[in-house]
């Protein structure tokens, strides 16, 4: 379908929040995932249907349709129970695998188009890829959906206490009466509480030696021997100590070996284990006495646990995007989607209106040739000439510097001299104070 440049336009306010802000879609893709998905479809459904009246596609009659619906109903509804199960766990594994290659591609600061998946062979036998891209979707939705619903009923964040000074700031605590007089009471209370401390500890100790006097003279009379197990606690007790020591057993003291598994010959047997290899999951094995590994086969394997968190999607013209914010951040991500969707006049315009209002400064020409635009010079010279043609965009404007760098700002941002000054400065002026 051919776009025209209000479509472009459109698509731009559509893609941006408030003035160029990235539109992250984590819990709001609800509500604005969903209408350009809708929006795709219909002008899918649009050019199909322009097609059909041009004599270029073949429509499909009717009762061809109503079989095909009816024909897949049947075949779901004739599904057994124990199908139905392997084709849900098969599912699982299929939507596991994917936010797995998502963090991935994440992480080496690329984004995943659901294209991808069939190359990598992700797409179980019985669902063809737009139906994984669909189902990925969907789950995400729902995702989305319950974060929604999860923040909707989580407690209120407290609200921030500001304290005020309750006397003089700054003065030092030797100089101020007020604060001088509480020292003074809190080290007198601490002096008394210290003495009151040390004459208990005084009477403890002298109670604990008269009892073991009196324990000894006992023993003494009556011809006894105090053995010194039993004579440690009275002993103990005059260094604070409570408790007797326990009775030792030497032979349950002792761990017992661990047990060890042996084959019919005596050594030791092998044991299987779980590996991942090259996001392959299987078994480590004895076969035919060698260990071998073993990929599970489809919806056999032990259930992942299957987690969206941090999985952020960016709904593009023609197909969405998926990224992980904790690996590649919000900014970095609308860069990428902006230099996937090929729209060079609008990437640019973006970028220029962003430079000169967050820091603000203009935009270097050639930072449009970094990653991940990668733009070259003509790329670059032909994204401004049909921004500029367009007349879409009169704010934005290209300033010189003396050695001829090209930058662009936007003049709702920054003045045409303040952003000629500081291109002067960033290309010429600040290589001379170095």
């Amino acid at each position: 379908m051919n776009r025209t440049d209000a479509d472009y336009d459109a698509l731009e306010e559509g893609l941006k929040l408030e003035g160029d802000e990235p539109v992250i879609m984590g819990a709001d893709a609800i509500e604005h995932g969903a209408g350009k998905m809708g929006d795709a479809s219909a002008d899918a459904a649009e050019t199909r249907s322009d097609s059909a009246s041009a004599g270029d596609v073949e429509a499909p009659a009717d009762g061809e349709s109503a079989n095909e619906v009816e024909t897949s109903a049947d075949d779901a509804s004739e599904l057994d129970p124990e199908e139905s199960a392997r084709r849900e766990r098969i599912e699982h594994e299929a939507l596991v695998a994917v936010v797995k290659d998502v963090r991935a591609e994440s992480a080496d600061g690329r984004l995943v188009q659901p294209d991808r998946w069939e190359t990598l062979g992700l797409v179980p036998a019985h669902l063809t890829s737009e139906d994984l891209e669909m189902l990925v979707y969907d789950r995400l939705q729902a995702h989305f959906a319950e974060e929604v619903e999860r923040a909707a009923h989580a407690a209120p964040e407290p609200a921030p206490v500001y304290r005020t000074a309750t006397r003089a700031v700054g003065i030092p605590r030797a100089f101020d009466p007020v604060a001088r007089a509480e020292d003074e009471a809190r080290a007198a209370a601490e002096r008394a509480q210290e003495a009151g401390e040390g004459a208990d500890s005084e009477a403890d100790a002298t109670g604990a030696q008269e009892r073991a006097a009196g324990d000894a003279d006992s023993g003494a009379v009556s011809g006894s021997v105090a053995s010194p197990v039993a004579a440690m606690p009275a002993a103990a007790s005059m260094h604070g100590a409570a408790t007797a020591p326990a009775q030792v057993d030497s032979e349950s003291s002792i761990p017992a070996p661990a047990t060890a598994l042996y084959d019919d010959e005596g050594d030791d047997a092998f044991e299987p284990f779980e590996l991942t290899v090259d996001g392959v999951r299987g078994m480590v094995q004895l076969v035919d006495g060698e260990p071998a590994f073993v990929p599970y086969a489809p919806g056999e394997g032990p259930r992942e646990e299957l987690d969206f968190s941090g999985i952020k999607l960016l709904q593009g013209r023609l197909t969405y995007y998926l990224y992980d914010s904790t690996e590649m951040t919000d900014t970095f991500a609308n860069w990428a989607f902006m230099a996937a969707e090929q729209n060079d006049a609008v990437t640019l315009v973006t970028l220029a209106r962003e430079e000169s209002r967050t820091y603000p400064r203009p935009m270097p020409a050639d930072s449009l040739k970094n990653d991940p635009f990668r733009f070259d010079d003509a790329r670059i010279e032909a994204a401004w000439q049909e921004a500029h043609e367009s007349g879409d965009y009169p704010d934005v404007e290209v300033a010189l510097a003396s050695n001829g760098e090209r930058y662009f700002f936007s003049t709702d941002h920054l003045s045409r001299a303040y952003a000629e000054s500081l291109a002067e400065w960033a290309s010429v002026e600040r290589y001379r104070n170095v």
